[in-house]
């Protein structure tokens, strides 16, 4: 079982397809996460075709693929993590804690935190 690279669709984003004993070829997409220097590979359950038609749909679905991930990537999240409605929650309170005692520190307090008094200033 082995997955052949062939083409670059956009930058860290690469198309290719597995090739595998008995089984019909598919293509797969690989988005590369610089964070952590690791890649995060994913199926693209389309039949593998050496057409142009077939590259193209790779490529669009490899960029839909990649349209669902960026955000999280870009975010910091680990390529096999997945984001849940938790993780946000406890990182918005984590972060609304820094900029509470950032506030508290400040003579004239800079964050606007819901449910806090009204900034004075």
């Amino acid at each position: 079982m082995s997955k052949v690279w062939l083409e670059e669709v956009e930058e860290g984003v690469k198309i290719g397809y597995r090739d595998r004993e008995n089984t019909k070829k598919k293509w797969w997409v690989r988005i590369y996460y610089p964070q952590y220097r690791r890649y995060r590979e994913q199926s693209l359950r389309l039949d593998y075709e050496d057409s142009k038609a077939s590259y193209s749909a790779a490529r669009n679905a490899a960029r839909l693929a990649f349209a669902e991930i960026r955000e999280g990537r870009d975010a910091g999240d680990h390529p096999h993590a997945q984001r849940t409605v938790q993780m946000v929650a406890d990182l918005y309170e984590k972060k609304a804690l820094e900029w509470g005692r950032e506030n508290d520190r400040l003579k004239h307090p800079k964050h606007r935190i819901h449910g806090s008094p009204p900034l004075s200033g």
